[in-house]
């Protein structure tokens, strides 16, 4: 039971990063257009 618990905390944690840090990203393509990051840099994303 304990354990379930604290990998529902774990996930939830991780999905909150996940948010943040795609939010961070939107901002600063937003803030900085005229540094646009080059898709050679960013494989992952399509």
């Amino acid at each position: 039971m304990i354990t379930l618990k604290w990998l529902a905390v774990l996930m939830f944690a991780v999905a909150l990063l996940g948010l943040a840090s795609l939010f961070i990203t939107s901002d600063k393509g937003d803030v900085s257009p005229e540094s646009p990051t080059p898709p050679a840099s960013s494989p992952t994303q399509p």
